[in-house]
């Protein structure tokens, strides 16, 4: 465990002064600036949150898996074949970074959501704000693995683009709101905020009777979303021990 938490030391120090570490807290403060700008004491939190998982998460995860290869990459991936360390760590120390700097994101956002609140007044409750917080979290840190795997085998611009491409087209509410949810990861955060939140995936409120106020689906989107990491998690592990880099 201390070898691994040295590995992630080193990953910590080696991107501190990447525009990863910028944006953890940038992008939060961009989505909330705007959308307090536009929409000041109507629904603004809920704009802030739907703004943030459906554009600008998207995003910051797409830019955290490829800053955690983008100094190995340029080295063709010379020094991790050279280090004494097992690949496998390597492997496990850049997937946990890359998880808490998603987890801290999510928290600015929280923070800055709550202090909106305060501001222009309250449409959520402070433990809506922190599910949803725990939640994004959650659902989203399976694709942290998987955008290691497309960094690997693709340009870092190309796969930032695919990335938001299939959170945006997916998580639309065309697939979020319909049966095929489960065939379709990127749809599951927006479709879990439409319980917490009461807002549909396009940002309007949901109508009093709508079904996308059911939490039946929270637990059976977690686990589905959990499932997939550990998936990603021993395939990407997989390349690193058998030396594919």
């Amino acid at each position: 465990m201390s070898r691994i938490q040295n590995l992630i030391n080193a990953e910590t120090i080696k991107n501190r002064h990447s525009f990863i570490v910028l944006s953890l807290w940038l992008l939060p403060l961009v989505t909330t600036v705007l959308a307090s700008f536009l929409l000041a004491g109507k629904q603004v939190q809920q704009a802030i949150f739907n703004w943030w998982y459906m554009v600008m998460l998207p995003i910051e995860v797409a830019l955290i898996s490829s800053c955690l290869l983008e100094n190995d990459k340029k080295q063709n991936y010379f020094n991790l074949k050279l280090t004494p360390v097992p690949a496998l760590k390597i492997c496990l120390a850049k997937i946990i970074t890359g998880c808490c700097y998603l987890l801290f994101t999510n928290i600015i956002m929280m923070l800055l959501v709550l202090g909106v609140g305060s501001l222009f007044g309250k449409q959520l409750f402070p433990e809506q704000v922190l599910q949803a917080t725990i939640l994004l979290t959650v659902c989203f840190a399976w694709q942290i693995p998987l955008g290691l795997l497309l960094e690997l085998k693709l340009p870092a611009i190309l796969t930032l683009i695919m990335m938001f491409i299939a959170n945006v087209f997916f998580a639309s509410q065309t697939f979020a709101g319909s049966k095929t949810l489960w065939l379709i990861p990127f749809a599951i955060p927006a479709r879990l905020m439409a319980a917490i939140l009461g807002i549909n995936p396009n940002g309007v409120l949901l109508a009093k009777n709508s079904f996308l106020h059911a939490r039946n689906v929270i637990l059976p989107g977690v686990l589905l979303t959990i499932a997939l990491f550990g998936i990603l998690l021993v395939i990407l592990g997989h390349y690193f021990k058998e030396d594919k880099l």
